[in-house]
């Protein structure tokens, strides 16, 4: 059996290690993926049955980068010795100091580096510099790759590049009934689902409040709310609506008609990928991701809508215009003329060649 170690860091969601399992589900015959995290998610890894291993990170260790770096360089170093992966596959956005120095310790081992793209322009220069470290470079593909104005564009040609990655595909999706029979929905309902991420960068209460306020107004919908096992933030809603805690979320889009989201990696390509129609609302605040410029690409081709704080065209404007049938309708349409492959399996295949 061939081992491959997916080494994630620890986002302020859950892409990073989301992206390592779609790749890992999908390794062919004969391979056995490993995890190697610092995310808390590790009850989603162990629930989607994974062999997998905890790190803390700096933040939620309490120590300074020089000390945690050496701590993390000898855990990793350790854990190599156990599972002897072929491959090593590290999903971040910054190869941590112990990262480097672990990896200069194995020159028989072979390291790639899953770089998603769509970096905010400028940002990130300091963390190309270690692409020399990576004897690979995997990059995830990006439905508004035309609006990504990030430096790692210039770096394109060195990556090998593969369509969007979703976790799951369409086929394994709920039909609507069973999806809503399963969260506890309540049948000929106009379903809307909000999931604005954790909210640790922002507050998102004041924009849940806003959507339940006037979404409440429409006796036809049903709300829920995605609740992230990772957030800091208590968010304050009625009782009639219904909290999510599941994951993946994904496996239940087929139960609504509309859906208001952050515009992170993997939810803005599950949303579209799945033809949800769905009104973006990016995070801002985001260290690197262009959240902001994904959004409105997407609103550019009509697959969706977006709406960013201060902009002229309020937020309660546009959810009128989403509770019109019609106006989901030509979004679902849209969306399903740009669809996708799912570049998870590709990833999966090219894991597997560097490992041969």
């Amino acid at each position: 059996m061939t081992q491959i170690l997916f080494a994630t860091t620890n986002g302020v969601g859950l892409g990073h290690l989301t992206r390592s399992m779609a790749i890992a589900r999908r390794l062919p015959e004969g391979f056995r993926p490993v995890m190697f995290t610092l995310s808390q998610a590790m009850p989603v890894v162990r629930h989607e049955e994974f062999y997998a291993e905890y790190f803390p990170s700096r933040e939620q260790a309490g120590l300074e980068s020089p000390r945690w770096n050496a701590m993390y360089e000898r855990r990793l170093t350790h854990v190599l010795s156990v599972y002897d992966p072929s491959v090593v596959v590290f999903d971040g956005t910054f190869p941590y100091a112990g990262l480097r120095q672990a990896i200069l310790k194995e020159p028989g081992r072979r390291f790639l580096w899953c770089r998603r793209a769509m970096w905010q322009p400028g940002l990130g220069a300091a963390n190309l510099d270690f692409s020399s470290s990576f004897h690979s470079i995997l990059e995830p593909g990006e439905v508004a790759a035309d609006a990504d104005r990030g430096l790692t564009v210039a770096r394109r040609p060195e990556a090998s590049a593969v369509p969007p990655i979703t976790y799951l595909d369409e086929e394994d999706l709920l039909p609507r009934e069973d999806a809503e029979r399963e969260l506890g929905l309540a049948s000929g309902r106009l379903n809307v689902l909000l999931q604005l991420g954790t909210g640790n960068l922002s507050d998102i209460q004041s924009v849940v409040g806003r959507c339940v306020a006037r979404l409440r107004k429409d006796r036809r919908v049903q709300l829920a709310v995605a609740v992230s096992s990772l957030s800091r933030q208590q968010l304050s809603l009625p009782e009639d609506i219904l909290a999510l805690r599941t994951y993946p979320l994904s496996r239940y889009y087929r139960a609504f008609d509309l859906s208001i989201s952050a515009a992170g990696y993997n939810s803005f390509h599950e949303l579209l990928g799945f033809a949800v129609p769905t009104l973006f609302v990016p995070n801002p605040r985001m260290p690197l991701d262009d959240q902001v410029a994904r959004a409105r690409h997407a609103e550019a081709l009509g697959v969706a809508r977006a709406w960013t704080e201060g902009q002229g065209t309020g937020l309660e404007e546009i959810l009128d215009e989403l509770l019109h049938d019609g106006a989901r309708a030509g979004m679902e349409r849209r969306a399903r003329e740009h669809r996708f492959e799912n570049g998870a399996g590709a990833a999966a295949r090219l894991v597997a060649e560097l490992a041969a």
